[in-house]
């Protein structure tokens, strides 16, 4: 999906866990495993991945009961995420996000070299376009960078959480008071 001609995963909104329709909805996405987001929430708490056809059935029929209307989102295996943190047109810090062990979602490493004020093109342009895209001076925006080279923009955190970047020694608070 491109959406403002920025490179996004495919994601459709669902009302309905009827499985012949959950089955096209997959089949649209590129099939198994996918992402189940409901909006809201941070640190990935409404973000659960779907293996199977009758997880996803049960998943999708709670989540409705509950008052949400769920977006799958096709799962990008393998990919690398970045947290990109742009300030008035720039990409001022980076840094990976591995994956948790046992499971799909990631957090902000604690090794020093995994932080950068120069992150790569592929990451960087993305999120500084997403950020114009939508007006903002200040973003904290996920990218996915799968090992072809290909980003997947997932989100724009506005605003957003930049200590976790100045701990590791970038400024991301001068460039925000110029």
């Amino acid at each position: 999906m491109v959406s403002a001609g920025l490179p996004m995963p495919r994601e459709i909104r669902v009302r309905s866990a009827q499985p012949d329709h959950l089955t096209r909805v997959v089949q649209a996405l590129g099939g198994l495993p996918v992402i189940v987001r409901a909006d809201g929430g941070e640190g990935g708490e409404r973000v659960s991945r779907a293996d199977t056809m009758a997880g996803l059935i049960s998943l999708v029929g709670l989540l409705l009961s509950l008052g949400h209307a769920p977006r799958l989102v096709a799962f990008v295996p393998d990919a690398i995420h970045w947290r990109v943190v742009v300030v008035g047109g720039r990409a001022v810090a980076a840094y990976i996000n591995p994956v948790r062990d046992g499971d799909f979602r990631s957090e902000p490493t604690e090794e020093p070299g995994d932080y950068t004020d120069a992150p790569p093109a592929a990451v960087a342009e993305p999120a500084i376009a997403a950020c114009e895209v939508l007006g903002v001076d200040l973003g904290g925006v996920d990218v996915l960078l799968h090992p072809s080279g290909r980003p997947y923009l997932l989100e724009v955190n506005t605003p957003c959480y930049f200590a976790q970047a100045e701990r590791f020694g970038l400024d991301v608070a001068g460039p925000l008071v110029d």
